[in-house]
Formats: C-alpha cells, structure tokens, sequence
C-alpha cells in the first residue's frame, strides 16, 4: 500500500476488465504503546507511512480514475484514536491525519462526482486487537468498560457502515467521518464521575 508502482499496477489489473467505482482504504500496522520522549523514529515512521501514505496513494490512484469516468466513492478507515489520545502515538497520529485528508480530497473532489469519506471504528473483534501476548489473551476490561456497548464491535457491523457509505444511499454525505464505536467518544468526558454508565447503574 505505500507503494505507488505496487497499487498503479494493481488498479492497472482491475480497470483492464472493467472500471473503479469503489475504494475502501483500510490497510496499515499495529504501533506499540511508547513515551513520547522513547519513541523510534524508525518504527514512528513505518507506521504513519503505512497508515498516512498507505491512504493517499491508492485515493490518488482510484481518484483519477473516478473523475475521468463515473464518478465513485471513497471509504478511509480511521479510529476513535483520530480524536482521543492513546498511548499508541504513531497510529493516533496518522489516523487523526486521515481524517483532515478525508475531509480535504472531498472538497476537492465532490463536485467532479467523486464522494470520500471515513468510518471511525471502536475497539473491534479482530486479530489486530487480540495478539495473544505470553501465551495468555489480553485483558479486555479496560476497553469493555470504556464502551457504553460493553461488548467489542463485529467486524460486520464496521463493514456495513462502509457499505453504506460507499452506496447511493449516502448521497449527501460528504467529507464526514462516522463513528462506529459502540459509544467511546460518546463517552470520553465520563471517566472522571465515576465511569462510563454501566447496564446494571
């Protein structure tokens, strides 16, 4: 994805047999929790390329392709770290840029037939968040009890939100992230009166 020969020519194999219509731009690695002071920058850097440019790079690709054609949509796959801070700085920083890209190539592209837009999801059922770490799962409470869901999200339930987005039934939306997140940034100013409501309070 950060390389732009690798996606032209793939998008090359896709348009030979037809054209682009929809793109969702959901690729990028996993960042590791550091202090600010202790980051490397080397490790900082693959992962905002792979996050940041790993985003541009097929945009501008499957981009030119819709506005000298028909028209299309654009889905980005940012996260609720695009607005809140974590520990994780190099991902949190490269989706917040996600999320200003988003809103900047949909002014530019709108009125060419060409809709971008971005999901937001919450901590969501997937390998990226279950790495078995020491031969033993990661404790979920920390992020179950800071989602008003109280549950992960399924994968489904992001992909069903991109669909729409990438669908007619989206027509007017235009440069706006949504969050799918089961409630956190809802939440984000509760923690300190005692929590995040829980179904039992």
């Amino acid at each position: 994805m950060t390389s732009e020969a690798d996606c032209q020519a793939a998008f090359d194999s896709i348009m030979a047999d037809g054209r682009v219509d929809g793109l969702v731009c959901c690729a990028g690695r996993p960042d590791v929790p550091a202090k600010a002071e202790a980051i490397d920058m080397d490790a900082w850097n693959a992962v905002v390329e792979s996050h940041l440019n790993g985003t541009l790079i097929p945009c501008r690709i499957a981009g030119r392709a819709m506005l000298s054609g028909n028209g299309g949509s654009i889905v980005n796959i940012a996260s609720v770290l695009s607005f809140n801070s974590g520990p994780v700085l190099a991902y949190g920083a490269a989706k917040a840029a996600i999320v200003n890209l988003t809103s900047s190539l949909a002014t530019q592209w709108a009125s060419r037939g060409v809709r971008v837009n971005a999901v937001a999801p919450g901590w969501t059922d997937t390998p990226f968040l279950r790495p078995k770490a020491r031969g033993g799962e990661r404790d979920l409470s920390p992020i179950l009890s800071a989602t008003p869901l109280r549950r992960l999200l399924d994968p489904r339930e992001i992909a069903e939100v991109v669909a729409f987005l990438l669908s007619p039934l989206s027509s007017a939306i235009v440069g706006t992230t949504v969050a799918a997140d089961g409630g956190v940034l809802a939440a984000a100013g509760w923690p300190p009166y005692g929590g995040v409501p829980g179904a039992e309070s």
